[in-house]
């Protein structure tokens, strides 16, 4: 048994990952400010303590802790491209003070950063708002990993599209999109051609993958992939939920005219699985699960 601190444990992943910990006896203590949570998301017998974590006044909750998984951060496509530099300075400022406050009690971390980091292949990412949450999540990486952050460990977790229950439609994520849509009877809306290719992993499969990280220290001090190895096309996503819903149509919408001016659609992105499965992760959960659970939650059951 063992005394946890999950920032972000309100929010879709990290309330899965608070309770894993709680069923394998660990004591959890969350902090989260429930800005893109609630408190009722917070599984029963874990404490919550709410507070942006920008706020070094929630160092009270670490007393007697063992470790961090520090999930906080602003979600949503729309957000990040629209409101750039309040996203780069929540996720920076957030990090920070994670750092800080871990090399102070000598608490190892586990960073879940995103795919994002990788912009659009070879050329990286740039200033632009596209990028706003890579250049922030990109950043705390540096932060923790450098060679004098002097925390004890670092994991650092890139997630690839995590889907799967609670995971709220407002916040730009295409598979519940699609699922409110089937559900309101509204076409699916499929951005640009529907060509671009994506990995989905089931939240419970991303939650393994992070505890067994945690637990590796040979994968510490690097970034870390995590997601599906099932490729399929926006496109072809969206035929598979349409498919689950009688009279669901698609409609295909330009990305800008969501988004806003200057968007870049990454064409494909996969991640790089072999270090994981060098640890006997898999995953044990199909997309199809995650598709019904997206249409019973918009109130479309399948």
């Amino acid at each position: 048994m063992a005394r946890v601190v999950v920032t972000g444990g309100a929010g879709f992943v990290g309330a899965r990952l608070v309770r894993r910990l709680l069923e394998s006896g660990d004591e959890v203590v969350v902090v989260d400010d429930l800005s893109a949570g609630s408190a009722a998301a917070v599984p029963p017998g874990a404490r919550l303590h709410r507070g942006d974590v920008r706020d070094p006044g929630w160092a009270p909750a670490l007393e007697g802790a063992e470790r961090v998984f520090h999930l906080a951060s602003p979600v949503g496509v729309r957000r990040a491209h629209q409101q750039g530099a309040a996203v780069v300075r929540a996720i920076v400022e957030g990090g920070m003070v994670v750092a800080d406050l871990c090399r102070e009690r000598g608490l190892p971390v586990l960073f879940t950063s995103s795919s994002e980091v990788y912009g659009r292949g070879p050329t990286g990412v740039d200033a632009s708002p596209r990028w706003s949450y890579a250049v922030g999540k990109l950043a705390v990486e540096h932060l923790l990993l450098a060679a004098d952050a002097g925390l004890p460990s670092v994991h650092v977790a890139r997630l690839f599209n995590v889907v799967g229950p609670g995971q709220r439609p407002g916040d730009g994520h295409v598979l519940p999109t699609f699922a409110g849509a089937a559900a309101a009877g509204r076409p699916l809306p499929i951005h640009g051609d529907g060509g671009a290719r994506r990995v989905f992993l089931h939240v419970d499969d991303a939650v393994d993958a992070l505890c067994l990280l945690a637990a590796t220290p040979a994968l510490a001090g690097r970034p870390i992939d995590v997601g599906s190895d099932e490729e399929l096309s926006i496109q072809a996503l969206a035929e598979r939920v349409a498919a689950r819903v009688a009279g669901a149509t698609l409609a295909h919408v330009p990305a800008q005219g969501v988004f806003g001016p200057g968007f870049v659609q990454i064409e494909r992105r996969l991640p790089d699985l072999r270090p994981l499965r060098g640890i006997g992760w898999a995953p044990r959960h199909t997309l199809d699960q995650a598709i019904t659970a997206a249409l019973s939650e918009a109130g479309c059951p399948s």
